[in-house]
């Protein structure tokens, strides 16, 4: 069993870590965001066109395969520059808003019965960030997301998840179920980068009565009689 001091020296390194990752964070080189916010764009407007099919293909070639051919000198610089760790951890919330807008307009966009080819690009490249990322960048196996990006999953996919159908996690998307079939059970998804460690903070105790044995005895009694004489009159008033 491990001590207190064991276990405040963990807490301090969970938060020493956490710390770091939110400075790593805050320091993506500006043409890498600009970069993320051109393929977001095409999915925030009020109707989505097929410019958003550019943008799914873009999210695999950058994030999942990490080909950087044929992308500006500048932007080749700055994706050098961080680890890919750091880049997949920048580019999750744009790629969690792309598909969530993209299921929200599934019916526009001519996914009603089947998903188009750049939508389940775009759904996998998803799927491959949260569950297979971490062990492509050689990640802890105790790696958990930000509880910021945990909290902007939930709030975007608790409404939307009946939107994604068991027919559509085929083939590519077939490891997807780990993540939606819990949801559609409004359980947790099967993400270990999810299960984030809680720190238990034991509950005061409640202050002690200081009552008498024999008062709460009397008390006891008084209630029990009154209930009795109420029963009993009730019973007298149905005789009547």
């Amino acid at each position: 069993m491990r001590s207190e001091s064991e276990s405040y020296v963990s807490v301090q390194e969970r938060d020493g870590t956490a710390r770091r990752r939110s400075d790593e964070s805050r320091h993506v080189p500006m043409a890498i965001q600009s970069f993320l916010w051109r393929q977001t764009s095409p999915f925030l407007r009020s109707k989505i066109t097929r410019l958003y099919e550019a943008s799914c293909l873009s999210f695999v070639k950058v994030i999942v395969e990490n080909k950087l051919i044929g992308i500006s000198p500048v932007l080749v610089e700055a994706m050098e520059s961080v680890s890919r760790h750091q880049l997949i951890e920048a580019a999750l919330p744009h790629v969690m808003q792309s598909v969530a807008m993209l299921l929200a307009q599934r019916d526009v966009t001519g996914n009603v019965e089947k998903l188009a080819t750049a939508s389940v690009k775009l759904i996998y490249t998803l799927h491959w960030m949260l569950l297979e990322a971490p062990k492509e960048c050689n990640l802890p196996p105790d790696y958990t997301f930000s509880l910021d990006l945990l909290q902007m999953f939930l709030q975007l996919f608790a409404p939307l998840c009946g939107k994604i159908r068991q027919q559509d996690l085929r083939h590519l998307l077939a490891p997807g179920m780990d993540i939606w079939k819990p949801m559609w059970d409004y359980q947790s998804p099967e993400v270990p980068a999810f299960k984030q460690p809680i720190n238990m903070t034991p509950l005061p105790k409640p202050p002690e009565r200081l009552i008498s044995p024999g008062s709460i005895t009397d008390d006891s009694y008084s209630l029990t009689n009154e209930i009795h004489r109420s029963r009993t009159l009730t019973l007298g008033d149905a005789d009547r």
